[in-house]
């Protein structure tokens, strides 16, 4: 469910059941919580909604690196035989760039955890405490823990990504993030101050850029100066002000500009309800500030699952001499569509019929064209989601889609524009994985009719190119087409028409 999530109650709720009741799209929750929040029971429920689960980090972890790393470790490991089932992404720490976090209560020194010095030390500490864990437990989702924004961690990153104070806290982690968190990164995203909410943080694009949606800068930091295209999860998002007459509007656009993004995995507001009353967390508990709470969960249910944007999305390809090409996904799809349809789905040729087995098919039209874009587009999308390998995405070969750039074509380019951004999707909202072989010998096929020397147990959730030409040339539109193969699925647009 690509919705916006809930950073639930930081203790036992009062009403668990009315929390989930807007049916959420993740969770975030401290360990010690889990249980009181039903959180693995909504995940049993939601098999595909995602869990970020949060650890507490000893606050004199810097006295001796090296022993609180493999302690902190150890703790972390010793609970996941409580967590496993949820199959969460977890961090161990949390805002260690502020002082009090560390256990140091003067203000004063806040400056102590704001230099390379202090980045570099914290560094070594994270790598250390995830070396362990993977060593005993390589499937736990590790991702890197969150900082406080607006204190050297990202560089104050320019519209390009490049840090404008010359260096970045991040400098030191990139490596790990890369190698042991699976290029993911946790975000913490707010648009007010102890003061209240600052609509013009939210709202206001340049401003909305330092605060907000601060994260947008990160990620291009990411890929400018480390050459990583890393994923967010925006895990505690908060404005200072559940009070607010237009909380609720906040929330709601806000969860369409972040779900958009498809770079960004899961996004929690923080937060349902604080029993432990923390002048620092009240100000934005929707049990104990919102207006109406009622109308809010409401409003929340009703909202519509988001779907990306999909011409955002860089691709990685490995090209067969092993380098690695990187390019926008309407860019790729160029290269994709003509190289995986062949010569007569492209040219009209001269004789009105084209021959194949014995049987005469008509010119392809456009609709089967565009049918085919959208079936690789669909698959590219959940390839890059779903990557092959850290450094990339998909292979350039029939191992994942055949890209080739020298057989771009007029007509496969018109097929491009003429569907774009849209995608297949799952029963939860995300891109669905349309593959799809030439001939696939199901007894529903207009083609292959369940013809002899097709295995349909191998290709019964895959579409057939040359049904997928019949069906245009019976007059089916490319909406009808893209779908027609497979189970629970729809276009991401969800509308009619052309």
């Amino acid at each position: 469910m690509r919705r916006p999530g809930l950073w639930v109650a930081n203790g036992r709720p009062d009403d668990a059941k009315r929390m989930l009741s807007w049916r959420p799209g993740a969770l975030t929750c401290f360990h010690d919580y889990l249980e009181a929040n039903q959180v693995a029971r909504y995940k049993r429920e939601y098999p595909d909604v995602p869990v970020i689960v949060r650890f507490q980090h000893p606050r004199n972890w810097h006295e001796d690196l090296s022993v609180s790393a493999y302690h902190h470790a150890e703790y972390v490991l010793s609970k996941w035989p409580e967590i496993r089932e949820m199959d969460p992404y977890v961090y161990f720490c949390n805002e260690m760039n502020l002082h009090y976090e560390n256990g140091d209560d003067n203000p004063g020194n806040q400056w102590h955890y704001e230099t390379p010095e202090f980045y570099e030390q914290y560094a070594q500490w994270v790598r250390q405490t995830t070396d362990t864990i993977k060593q005993r437990v390589p499937e736990m989702k590790l991702v890197c823990p969150p900082f406080a924004f607006g204190h050297h961690e990202d560089g104050a990153p320019d519209d390009d990504g490049h840090p404008k104070d010359g260096w970045a806290g991040y400098d030191y982690l990139a490596e790990t993030i890369r190698s042991a968190f699976d290029s993911i990164i946790t975000f913490h995203a707010y648009w007010g101050n102890s003061g209240g909410s600052v609509r013009d943080w939210l709202y206001d694009p340049e401003l909305s850029s330092w605060y907000a949606f601060r994260w947008r800068r990160v990620l291009k930091l990411f890929r400018a100066r480390y050459g990583i295209d890393a994923r967010v999860i925006i895990d505690e998002a908060g404005n200072f002000g559940a009070s607010d007459l237009d909380f609720t509007d906040q929330v709601i656009y806000y969860a369409r500009e972040a779900l958009m993004n498809p770079w960004v995995l899961a996004l929690t507001f923080f937060l349902w309800q604080d029993p432990t009353c923390s002048p620092g967390n009240v100000p934005n508990s929707w049990v104990q500030r919102c207006v109406n709470l009622d109308e809010h969960v409401l409003r929340l249910r009703e909202m519509p699952d988001v779907a990306p944007v999909a011409a955002s999305i860089p691709v990685r390809v490995k090209l067969r001499d092993g380098t690695i090409l990187t390019l926008p996904l309407e860019e790729y799809l160029r290269g994709v569509v003509p190289a995986e349809m062949g010569a007569e789905w492209l040219e009209v040729p001269d004789d009105p019929a084209i021959p194949h087995g014995g049987v005469h098919v008509e010119p392809t039209q456009i609709e089967a064209l565009r049918a085919q874009v959208v079936l690789a587009r669909s698959y590219a999308m959940w390839r890059v989601a779903h990557r092959r390998h850290p450094s990339f995405d998909v292979y350039s070969t029939t191992a994942d889609q055949v890209y080739d750039p020298t057989m771009i074509h007029a007509r496969s380019d018109a097929a491009i524009r003429g569907t774009e951004g849209v995608y297949l999707v799952d029963a939860a909202g995300q891109a669905f994985k349309a593959e799809y072989v030439s001939a696939c010998g199901r007894l529903d096929c207009p083609w292959c009719n369940g013809a002899v020397g097709y295995n349909s147990l191998m290709w019964a959730d895959r579409a057939c190119q040359f049904g997928i030409q019949a069906l245009a040339v019976a007059g089916k539109t490319w909406r009808e087409i893209a779908v027609y193969y497979y189970r629970d699925v729809q276009l991401s647009d969800c509308s009619g028409g052309e």
